[in-house]
């Protein structure tokens, strides 16, 4: 379905879309900790005590992978308790297993040390809480981030916008700007209409993590009426949790597809992320537009295959 969408729209025909990731490493992916200990003090510590042994931590974090690195290690004291940040990179795999795996084993070691100290007695432990964000929208999403950021890019002459997706360029604008107000006075994370739909379409059928939907699927549509009544469109997903390989792309169906997006395997990950977010903008555009020149619920009705006989 999405590929005959893309066939079909007008952006093709022109100088098409233009989609680049915002951050040239791998892919982001992080798992956060919590340690909670009988007095605030002792928490105090213990975040001097990480910053002062990072070295150790990572060098235990990454026996458990070949492929992470560990980028950052970010406490946050809230009372007495310390959430530990491990942020990594996972190469070409989206990584929640992989940084799950290396995070057990730097908290054996760092449970093992504690363990001796008497300034810093240790009351309990989780491996992971809700301030990672993960499969879930936090205020975090927007402007941090897991898994790959990238933004897409096109310009559709006005000629284009009337003959293909059968609006006019001031109505799609206007639309626009109703629908950037409306997201705004609904407390909205990001502003778009269809993303869901594009993404997992996209993680059935290429063997994502399905529960990334949620936090993959925020992301910021901008469009912009210029001189000659063209539009310009761009969109930026911060959250694209995504991999190439790992996981179930490997499973014969699943890899097939993969394949034909030229993204299977390693070193295709920046690819495929790129090509997803096309994917967002082609999809954001019809719906746009269907909306913006009242053909959206005729088309339903028209084409819809969910009539009572």
């Amino acid at each position: 379905m999405l590929t005959l969408i893309m066939k079909r729209h007008a952006f093709l025909q022109r100088e098409g879309i233009r989609s680049r990731r915002d951050r040239s490493a791998c892919s982001f992916c992080s798992k956060k900790q919590k340690y909670l200990w009988w007095r605030w003090a002792a928490a105090q510590r213990f975040v001097r005590w990480v910053e002062e042994h990072t070295a150790e931590i990572r060098e235990q974090a990454l026996r458990a992978s070949r492929h992470a690195e560990l980028v950052a290690l970010e406490p946050s004291v809230l009372g007495r308790t310390v959430h530990l940040t491990f942020e990594y990179t996972c190469g070409d795999a989206s990584g929640q297993n992989m940084v799950t795996a290396c995070t057990w084993s730097a908290c054996q070691y760092i449970r093992a040390q504690l363990a001796q100290s008497t300034l810093m007695p240790l009351k309990s432990f989780a491996i992971e809480t809700g301030h990672s964000g993960d499969k879930r929208v936090t205020g975090l999403t927007l402007s941090r981030g897991r898994g790959i950021r990238v933004t897409a890019e096109c310009v559709l002459p006005a000629q284009v916008l009337r003959d293909e997706l059968k609006v006019e360029p001031a109505a799609l604008d206007k639309y626009f700007r109703l629908l950037s107000s409306s997201e705004a006075a609904a407390g909205s994370v990001g502003c778009c209409i269809n993303i869901a739909n594009s993404i997992a379409g996209v993680f059935i059928a290429t063997g994502q993590d399905i529960a990334c939907v949620h936090e993959s699927s925020v992301g910021i549509f901008h469009l912009e009426l210029q001189a000659d009544s063209s539009i310009y469109a761009s969109i930026t997903l911060p959250c694209l949790v995504v991999g190439t390989v790992g996981g179930g792309t490997g499973v014969p169906q699943q890899n097939e597809c993969l394949r034909m997006f030229g993204c299977a395997g390693a070193g295709k990950v920046m690819r495929f992320a790129e090509c997803i977010t096309a994917y967002c903008m082609g999809l954001e555009l019809s719906t746009m537009s269907a909306l913006a020149s009242d053909q959206f619920a005729q088309a339903h009705e028209r084409m819809g295959r969910n009539r009572p006989q």
